[in-house]
């Protein structure tokens, strides 16, 4: 399963109930087993996993029940599911998104039942469940945003064929204030820059903020807060160390949307940290040095509508 071609275990036992027969998941090595088998064998070998990822689906709907309470290992199994499905690229991708709809449903009930405005529950509660479903929430609302607009058109055109597509579409999670609600909790819930999740799921809720009623004020306070955890930490030390990957995503994120001022404060501070630096260099100096070509390789990937805009700022 770890090297060469990836095993087509899929072909072999298709249903969930028969691998875990054999291979439990009561331990670390189990969890293994199946991180794997998603990330290698389905991702990469998607043909002939059709039946396995129903088989999940199965699984998970079982173990949900009337309760919308799924057990830990369900929860897993899900959002491991939908990780590797939703992150499908190349010649399986469109096929793969088919197999991801039923398990974003899934997900949905037990979203919507976990926020459920007739149930009051503890803050600490709520932050430990999105903590550990946010990496599938950003993926769930994205899908919601885009089957609400293509039953929308379909609604628009009133022919033969896209009657059959709105029949077909009328379980669309409509995009409610009861929606809009959840997904501000998960954001107010993931204020941190480095984590990929939120960043992604931020992501999509400014690329929609219309739809979502994602005010000025809001988008303010979140890339306010992002932008001062990211300043601490440039101002703190070796920013080499920080995850590069979160860095590039906030940067853009956060100059592209916020405002000018910002870039422009920190092109401020890269300027005068270069001219501050003695000759030759200490080993302190060096590591100053290259935080600064470090955020600029960063600054490079904006848009070029962003630099434009810092360049032409009035206190530019």
């Amino acid at each position: 399963m770890h090297f060469g071609q990836p095993l087509p275990i899929c072909s072999h036992f298709p249903q969930l109930r028969e691998l875990l027969s054999l291979v439990p998941t009561t331990s670390a090595t189990g969890w293994k087993f199946y991180e794997t088998l998603f990330s290698r064998c389905i991702h990469l070998h998607a043909a002939g996993s059709e039946a396995f990822l129903a088989s999940c689906s199965q699984y998970i709907k079982e173990a949900l029940g009337v309760t919308m309470k799924l057990p830990a290992e369900g929860l897993r199994f899900l959002l491991l599911a939908i990780e590797t499905t939703a992150a499908a690229t190349g010649p399986h991708a469109k096929h793969m998104q088919r197999q991801v709809q039923p398990l974003l449903e899934i997900f949905g009930q037990i979203v919507a039942h976990k926020f459920r405005p007739t149930k009051k529950k503890e803050t600490s509660d709520y932050k430990s469940f999105v903590d550990e479903t946010i990496k599938s929430y950003g993926t769930y609302v994205s899908s919601c945003i885009n089957r609400a607009d293509k039953q929308k058109k379909a609604v628009a055109t009133e022919d033969a064929q896209t009657a059959t597509t709105v029949e077909a579409a009328q379980d669309v999670q409509p995009i409610d204030e009861d929606f809009r609600r959840i997904c501000k909790i998960y954001i107010g819930h993931s204020l941190n820059y480095k984590n990929p999740h939120a960043l992604r799921l931020l992501n999509v809720a400014i690329s929609h903020r219309q739809k979502l009623h994602f005010d000025p004020d809001e988008v303010e306070f979140v890339l306010s807060s992002y932008w001062k955890q990211l300043y601490s930490d440039i101002a703190a030390g070796d920013i080499a160390a920080l995850d590069v990957n979160c860095l590039e995503l906030a940067f853009p994120l956060i100059i592209g949307y916020k405002t000018k001022e910002d870039l422009l404060v920190l092109l401020r501070l890269l300027t005068s940290e270069v001219q501050g630096l003695p000759t030759p260099l200490s080993p302190s100096h060096r590591t100053e040095l290259q935080n600064v070509l470090t955020i600029l390789s960063f600054i490079a990937k904006c848009s070029v509508s962003t630099i434009k805009g810092a360049m032409i700022n009035k206190h530019f």
